[in-house]
């Protein structure tokens, strides 16, 4: 996901106005909070908006 908005946002920033890249410099702080602590605030959105984590996926096994 970040790599998207990354790519977004640095697409814009040439096309339409360098500010969109304010955008791209807070993707990656959040990347670099996440290495540091273990924790994203993306995450958060993202559980609030349904989408599972993989701890609670659960795998089938094959045959």
């Amino acid at each position: 996901m970040a790599g998207s908005v990354v790519l977004v946002t640095l697409t814009l920033g040439r096309m339409h106005s360098k500010r969109w890249r304010v955008l791209t410099g807070f993707v990656g702080a959040n990347l670099l909070f996440d290495a540091a602590v273990g924790w994203c605030p993306t995450s958060v959105l993202l559980h609030r908006l349904g989408v599972p984590t993989a701890a609670e996926c659960t795998v089938r096994p094959t045959a």
